[in-house]
């Protein structure tokens, strides 16, 4: 059993696995939305990939600390799905819930630019980590607005009815998306301030990121 773990690990420590996180990701933003609209996926599907990467995120720590952090994050997110699924109708379990999404996006964000910067190497692989980062920031987007949703009682309002589950997942990755690439096309709006200001910080990620960390690893590849 050591000897997959082990394999498993050297797996996501290297660069190329990050084609595969890259898959992922483009599935769970873009794919995963349209086929649970359409019915084709069960609603609790997408939880398991998003499980599924904070599991990654274990063994992509290259930090001994981070590695134990991001096993705690996902211990507790875990344990806390299975306590939401049996007490529904809890209020305090579902808020922990969340923040614990948040919490465990933003280790799995802190990790992946670690995995960036943590040579003086720079190659196509870096790059698509950093396009992986930059995605990885319309995820927390979409569940800081499922936070605020559950926590004000309102985050976007537009042409769909939020309905304070799974399904939700589609309006809240979508407008995290257009907030992020700074396209707003104007179909959903923020509610409340708290959405507003999620708006303009996605909005300036969007804009800083690709020019600062994306544009630093092209033109160090291009160097070589």
């Amino acid at each position: 059993m050591r000897k997959y773990f082990h394999k498993f690990r050297s797996y996501w420590i290297e660069d190329f696995s990050f084609n595969t996180l890259l898959l992922i990701l483009l599935n769970l933003l873009f794919v995963f939305p349209t086929l649970l609209e359409e019915n084709i996926l069960p609603s609790q599907s997408i939880l398991y990939v998003m499980l599924f990467l904070f599991f990654i995120g274990i063994w992509s720590s290259v930090k001994t600390t981070w590695i134990f952090i991001a096993s705690f994050l996902f211990g507790a997110q875990v344990i806390l799905h299975l306590l939401v699924i049996q007490y529904p109708l809890h209020y305090s379990l579902h808020t922990i819930d969340k923040i614990s999404s948040v919490l465990n996006t933003l280790a799995f964000i802190y990790i992946n630019i670690q995995c960036l910067f943590r040579d003086d190497k720079y190659n196509y692989y870096r790059i698509v980590g950093a396009i992986n980062v930059y995605l990885l920031f319309a995820l927390l987007g979409a569940f800081l607005l499922d936070l605020i949703q559950h926590t004000f009682g309102s985050s976007i309002q537009g042409p769909v009815t939020l309905q304070g589950n799974t399904s939700d997942f589609i309006s809240y990755i979508y407008f995290s998306l257009t907030s992020l690439t700074t396209v707003g096309f104007g179909d959903f709006l923020p509610a409340n301030t708290a959405t507003r200001s999620l708006s303009v910080f996605l909005s300036a990620v969007g804009m800083l990121f690709p020019a600062v960390v994306i544009a630093r690893l092209v033109s160090a590849n291009s160097k070589k």
